[in-house]
């Protein structure tokens, strides 16, 4: 069943803006993860982080999500990686 009325718009417009703002999105993920695992290189943690901010738009069917799902992934990646090395 479709959601009509301002429950649809709201998740539209929430949708749109995960296109129109993915630059803002990707720093603000890449700020948060780089201020709790101090010694990864940003640079990397910022090009995981688009890589798999793509990644999710292109198969995700609920984007507002999105920004959560992407760093808690590559904040785990990015744990795993130093507790192995």
């Amino acid at each position: 069943m479709r959601k009509s009325g301002i429950d649809a718009r709201r998740k539209d417009a929430a949708s749109l803006d995960i296109f129109k703002e993915k630059e803002r999105y990707i720093r603000q993920i890449s700020d948060s993860i780089a201020s709790r695992l101090p010694d990864v290189n940003k640079a990397e943690i910022e090009a995981r982080v688009n890589q798999q901010y793509d990644q999710l738009l292109m198969r995700a069917k609920v984007l507002i999500h999105i920004p959560n799902l992407i760093e808690g992934q590559v904040r785990a990646e990015f744990r795993h990686k130093a507790n192995k090395g």
